[in-house]
């Protein structure tokens, strides 16, 4: 067998005919060893140094790479995908092969599970977001009731107590409204204003929770109206769907014997007036009467 010097190896290597080739592949500045005779010394191995033996192909770390056979297409590009599957007639569906007899339906198992569950998980925020705020709206009526009766006061008091009510009324709105909860709170345990303070505690916690699920709401660029004129029915009444179950705790609400619509109104004019006093606006009857007018309408 030939043999070829490498480069950083001491000793030549030697090379098999069938792998001479693909060899000076890998080490193309082997260089070709030419045979010299040997003479061996007379004196004994003990008393001589070792003939240095070459190494192999395979101690060298040459190993010849085994053929690859690279198809002229490759299967992925040959893969029926999903959506061509369902565009597919039924004879063309019949003449798949077996593997995409298999694969391809559990695609489609998959896909329209994975829609449904988006549907479910989307609708029961907007139903979980629609129950937060039921009940925000029901804590702050206890503090409406107690701004309400603020204003009746300063109604019925007139000239008696000019000067009072104008300092009152040049108060920032926070001070007026913490000045209403105070005075509510002292009407007594089985006065529904004595848990104004509580009740808007309690109502902040509930908006903030509404707001942080209503902040993951999937975004549309479309009204539901505009994906009906385009076509896209299946985003349309996925959309429906959510916003009907979002408005079940109001459904339900208003369907509680002798207080459900009342509850509603009384619970928009609250959150109403929360939201105008967060604003500056000042605890007056006209605020009153913007409020309920708000949970009428």
């Amino acid at each position: 067998m030939p043999k070829y010097k490498i480069e950083n190896y001491t000793n030549p290597v030697e090379v098999a005919e069938k792998d001479v080739e693909s060899f000076l592949k890998k080490y193309p500045d082997a260089v070709l060893v030419k045979e010299q005779p040997v003479d061996f010394p007379t004196s004994t191995v003990e008393d001589a140094d070792a003939v240095q033996q070459p190494m192999t192909a395979s101690q060298a770390g040459f190993t010849e790479s085994p053929s690859v056979d690279t198809p002229s297409e490759s299967q992925e590009d040959n893969k029926i995908t999903l959506e061509q599957f369902k565009s597919m007639s039924a004879d063309e569906k019949k003449a798949l092969s077996y593997s995409d007899k298999q694969r391809l339906p559990r695609e489609l198992y998959k896909e329209k599970n994975n829609i449904l569950d988006e549907i479910e998980s989307e609708a029961f925020k907007k139903f979980k977001s629609g129950a937060l705020r039921v009940g925000s709206n029901l804590a702050q009526i206890p503090a409406f009731i107690n701004r309400l009766k603020m204003t009746t006061l300063m109604g019925i008091a007139g000239s008696a107590f000019e000067e009072d009510i104008e300092k009152f009324k040049n108060l920032d709105s926070k001070t007026q409204d913490a000045i209403a909860q105070t005075l509510g709170a002292f009407s007594g345990t089985a006065d529904i204003g004595s848990a104004g303070v509580k009740g808007l505690e309690a109502a902040e916690n509930l908006k903030s929770e509404a707001k942080k699920i209503e902040e993951t709401f999937t975004k549309y660029e479309n009204t539901i109206g505009q994906d009906f004129i385009e076509g896209n029915i299946s985003q349309a009444v996925s959309r429906t769907f959510n916003e009907v179950i979002g408005t079940i705790p109001s459904i339900v609400q208003a369907f509680v014997p002798y207080v459900g619509i009342s509850s509603i109104v009384a619970g928009s004019a609250a959150d109403y007036s929360t939201e105008a006093l967060a604003e500056g606006k000042k605890l007056d009857a006209a605020n009153i009467v913007a409020a309920t007018a708000t949970g009428f309408f």
